[in-house]
């Protein structure tokens, strides 16, 4: 791990959270979401036939919902940059 930065906006459509973000040398992942964020968004993975995976969010201050795909490394659409938004 290079460092921490912390306090960063991170907006899921309706849906805007602080995260603290790791920053890693070689990653994995574009984005890696840990415990933290599955208890502040009330988030769950769901599965179906086909292999795909979704995140349901429900933010618990609003009751929003959203639904965000999930995508195979090295396959993240430009358009995702709609969908996540840093500050």
């Amino acid at each position: 791990m290079c460092g921490l930065v912390k306090n960063i906006l991170f907006t899921l459509e309706e849906v805007t959270v602080l995260l603290q973000i790791h920053i890693i040398e070689k990653k994995l992942y574009h984005i890696l979401l840990g415990k933290l964020f599955d208890t502040i968004t009330e988030s769950q993975m769901v599965n179906n036939k086909k292999g795909n995976l979704t995140i349901n969010i429900t933010y618990p201050n609003t009751g929003i919902e959203i639904v965000l795909p999930t995508y195979k490394r090295e396959t993240l659409p430009r358009r995702m940059n709609k969908v996540l938004n840093f500050h």
